[in-house]
């Protein structure tokens, strides 16, 4: 019994650190005024259920990414919800 307990102990001081380190990720690209656009795409896809990102998508818009590849840009468009919001209504 103890043994469970202590390993719930160790798996929800895992989970912190891992929502922590989310949450600086998440602080890092609000400030930063030059994003990566690998980490903002990463973030997009893998949280998006947080604030702020349609911020995180101005952001992509905005920026002169020459640190990427073309294709990547498209693919990001093509595979998530800017896609869908920019496109006109029938």
């Amino acid at each position: 019994m103890r043994l469970i307990f202590l390993i719930c102990i160790i798996f929800s001081s895992f989970t912190y650190a891992s929502d922590d380190k989310v949450l600086a990720t998440w602080l890092e690209l609000i400030k930063s005024p030059d994003p990566n656009f690998y980490q903002l795409k990463d973030f997009i896809t893998n949280h998006d259920q947080w604030p702020k990102l349609e911020l995180f998508r101005r952001k992509i818009e905005e920026n002169n990414f020459n640190n990427c590849k073309d294709e990547d840009i498209i693919a990001f468009y093509q595979f998530s919800d800017i896609a869908e919001e920019s496109s006109p209504s029938s």
